[in-house]
């Protein structure tokens, strides 16, 4: 009789498990957090804050000002919570390769206006400098404004 109760608690945990992950993972669906939500008889994702969850439906506000958005849970298809954009490391990458080719553009320029006689070698320096800062910040700019928003999935059942 106790091997059958035994094995009877392993067999019901193994079978809740799924339910209790659901739950936990449930828990980053604090209000303010930047979700991702695929559902049913929806085309697209559904991109918003929550206003607020509960074990039946996601209420979401797509804008500051905008109408709320409620969709059950039963619907829902994926869900991801948004990481945060990865800003800092697009813009240093952009600022360096906007130094780099703003810093070859700013150098071939320079030794060409420096031919008529003058030192290539200060030209071309000089339109390296100046070539690498702009386009550095350029580069940086590009890569801060292209930065794309990382999710992760969140188990829904």
């Amino acid at each position: 009789m106790r091997r059958a109760s035994g094995l009877t608690l392993v067999a019901l945990s193994l079978h809740l498990s799924p339910l209790t992950l659901g739950a936990q993972s449930r828990s980053e669906l604090t209000a303010g957090a930047r979700v991702r939500v695929a559902a049913s008889r929806r085309i697209g994702w559904i991109t918003g804050t929550v206003a607020s969850a509960d074990s039946a439906r996601l209420i979401l506000r797509a804008a500051r000002g905008a109408a709320q958005d409620t969709v059950p849970f039963t619907s829902v298809e994926a869900l991801e919570v948004s990481r945060g954009r990865p800003w800092l490391v697009r813009t240093v990458v952009g600022a360096l390769g906007g130094c780099v080719l703003g810093g070859v553009i700013g150098a071939l320029i320079g030794a060409g206006y420096a031919d008529g006689g003058g030192d290539t070698g200060a030209g071309a320096a000089l339109g390296a400098s100046v070539g690498c800062a702009a386009w550095a910040l350029l580069g940086g700019a590009a890569g801060a404004l292209t930065a794309r928003e990382r999710c992760r999935a969140v188990p829904i059942r």
